[in-house]
């Protein structure tokens, strides 16, 4: 009921999302250290216009992985913070690749970083309009899907170099990965704060994306969510948990 109020406040231009995912794609295999990586980092901070934006960079497994954070507070915010994130860097290798061929060669990383990243991007003036009383960091990780199984390092040495006062702000830490599926199919992520999944359940409910139940316009929900169903995936919010961060994939 509560969704349903701000129904019609609620805007999101998913083709400007996907174009900034096919921008990506086309720069280039964003391995850590790369040209392609460097160049989108540089284009998300020019659009990140309201936002207090870092770059740190940590050497790591013998490579420099650049995280960029994005600070958005408003003037009466209570500090309270938010964290929406998503990888930027694609996978250096092909491991699956039905033809032995390729498995050696990095990937394009369109559903696999690219997604998340082209939502956090269509966020960016979204956010700033919303009437918030507390604060909003977007976060690109590097180095997510590197080596030879993927090792969330960028998120690892983001979440080793936060204070505690830091850690007790942090109320929320959702993390955007492979969302562009062609077949989308979410499920219940088991590693994640529990109440965090109760909160979207009600989103999901009243925004249609529950086959079975009616949205905020009274219309039966797509095949989107299944509540009734989980599967336990280790990725960049293992690391937020880590520390005592909620958090959920």
């Amino acid at each position: 009921e509560e969704v349903c109020q701000h129904y019609d406040e609620l805007v999101f231009e998913g083709n400007q999302s996907m174009d900034y995912a096919t921008f990506q794609v086309e720069l280039g295999h964003r391995i850590p250290g790369s040209e392609a990586s460097a160049k989108l980092v540089n284009s998300f901070s020019e659009n990140a216009t309201g936002y207090e934006v870092s770059t740190p960079s940590h050497y790591v497994d013998g490579m420099n992985a650049t995280n960029l954070i994005a600070k958005y507070s408003p003037e009466n915010s209570t500090g309270e913070v938010v964290i929406i994130a998503a990888h930027y860097d694609s996978r250096d290798r092909a491991e699956r690749d039905e033809n032995p061929d390729l498995r050696d060669n990095p990937i394009d990383g369109a559903n696999d970083g690219a997604s998340g990243v082209g939502v956090l991007f269509e966020l960016l003036p979204i956010i700033t309009n919303m009437d918030l009383s507390h604060d909003v960091w977007l976060i690109l990780f590097d180095a997510e899907d590197q080596g030879v199984t993927p090792s969330m390092l960028g998120s690892k040495a983001w979440a080793a170099n936060l204070t505690q006062e830091e850690i007790d702000t942090i109320s929320a830490f959702i993390l955007l990965d492979m969302v562009g599926d062609i077949d989308f199919n979410f499920r219940k992520e088991m590693l994640s704060t529990p109440i965090l999944w109760d909160t979207m359940l009600n989103i999901t409910t009243a925004l249609g994306l529950i086959d079975g139940e009616f949205d905020c316009l009274g219309e039966q929900g797509f095949d989107v969510y299944d509540p009734n169903s989980g599967v336990a995936i280790i990725d960049d919010h293992v690391s937020a948990i880590n520390v005592g961060i909620p958090a959920f994939n």
